[in-house]
């Protein structure tokens, strides 16, 4: 799992097995290739958080347990 905390945070190019927990304002994840079992590959904590993009990135669930691809929690 990865965790971004903070602000204006990129994550670019990145392949993740696993999930990745956002918990910051302003943050990019682009060019990337998640794969996750998890229920919510992508989790946006709703802490008054803004600005969470997401761009030219797959997103791949390997279990029945995937309910979405991006969470706000």
């Amino acid at each position: 799992m990865i965790r971004v905390t903070g602000t204006g945070a990129v994550l670019d190019g990145l392949d993740v097995n696993g999930s990745i927990d956002v918990l910051a304002d302003n943050v990019t994840i682009k060019r990337s290739r998640i794969v996750s079992g998890d229920y919510y590959p992508i989790r946006y904590f709703d802490n008054d958080n803004t600005g969470l993009l997401i761009e030219d990135t797959e997103i791949a669930g390997t279990s029945p347990d995937v309910t979405s691809s991006i969470a706000f929690c």
